[in-house]
């Protein structure tokens, strides 16, 4: 407060030096030089009384900072819940639905941001690569099998017009690796390196690289020869060791030559999975399964108080649940034991 009356006391003697220069000059200064200096000093000053006065503006109330007024917003989800509201009485705005659908994602809300992004489709002649992108994302988010349905099928859209485009090499990664196209995967992972992404994103990239047999130093994009055998002996950081067995009574022995052994990581609510390695199903055996199998970078298993882990024998090798599948799983509370015992005793229905 005290700036703004040195600033307004500055300002009124500019104005009063410029208003009396001229009469100076002109030898009128003795006559009227006081004069017009008491006018032009008194009239900000009443003015500065009379706004004080009768200013409704409570002078006395603390002065709040940035930090302060964010603190006294309403939270995320209410502003997102009037958002919604809003938008259901005025639905035709492509780009409301749009900032409703990042909001869902950074609730939760997967569902939800599915719905909103469908709606901003609906609303624009030709989506742009941000808007399939944002639902891909949002699909994957609901469901990880919808990387091999239509989540897959917008990112590889997106990859067919923007081959460097890092969120869609991500996601391709993962549908190519879905899909058994493992090549694929490391070709879009090793190029997504090369782009200088987050630390995070880039040790989860070479952890993923390592897993499949490419082992990348750190680094863009570096390739280290010949180095497999030492990768492999040398377990991630935070891994759990799984132990797979067949129940007694479980007919396994006549599974197709497709067959493939998922183990999956997930919450106990449900969603989609955490983690997910995949191996021949050579059974009973020991597989490791830890943040290098995870599906989306920056994702911890530590993180979770609680983790679902899924060992199930994929009659069409696809990781997918089908009917005949077989499988096992066990409750995991964190700080416990990290070696988890998974028999596979069930049959999907």
């Amino acid at each position: 407060m005290a700036f703004f009356w040195i600033v307004a006391l500055l300002l009124a003697l500019a104005a009063a030096g410029l208003g009396t220069w001229p009469l100076w000059r002109q030898g009128a200064a003795a006559r009227s030089g006081a004069t017009l200096w008491a006018l032009l000093l008194l009239i900000p000053a009443a003015a500065s009384v009379l706004y004080v006065t009768l200013s409704t503006w409570d002078w006395q109330q603390p002065v709040t900072t940035t930090a302060e007024r964010q603190r006294e917003l309403p939270p995320v989800d209410e502003m997102t819940q009037a958002l919604a509201d809003r938008l259901a009485r005025q639905p035709a705005d492509p780009e409301g639905w749009q900032l409703l659908g990042r909001s869902y994602v950074a609730l939760g809300n997967y569902a939800g941001a599915v719905d909103a992004y469908r709606q901003a489709w609906a609303q624009v002649a030709t989506p742009d690569n941000t808007l399939k992108l944002a639902l891909a994302e949002a699909l994957t988010l609901t469901d990880q099998r919808n990387l091999v349905g239509e989540a897959g099928e917008l990112v590889e859209a997106v990859l067919q017009e923007e081959p460097r485009n890092a969120r869609a090499l991500w996601y391709g990664g993962l549908a190519a690796l879905l899909d058994e196209r493992t090549e694929v995967a490391k070709d879009r992972w090793r190029l997504l390196l090369t782009l200088s992404p987050p630390e995070p994103v880039a040790r989860a990239l070479r952890e993923r690289l390592t897993a499949l047999g490419e082992p990348v130093a750190d680094g863009p994009a570096q390739v280290v020869a010949g180095n497999e055998s030492a990768n492999a002996s040398a377990a991630p950081e935070g891994a759990f060791e799984i132990r797979v067995s067949v129940a007694a009574g479980v007919e396994a022995a006549g599974l197709p030559a497709s067959t493939q052994l998922f183990i999956i990581a997930r919450t106990p609510q449900g969603g989609p999975p955490l983690a997910v390695v995949r191996h021949s199903p050579q059974l009973p055996g020991v597989f490791s399964l830890s943040d290098a199998n995870a599906m989306l970078p920056g994702n911890s298993l530590a993180d979770f108080e609680q983790l679902q882990f899924v060992a199930r024998l994929s009659r069409s090798g696809q990781p997918i649940a089908q009917s005949g599948d077989l499988f096992g799983e066990a409750l995991y509370d964190q700080g416990g034991d990290p070696v988890i015992e998974l028999v596979i005793d069930q049959a999907v229905p």
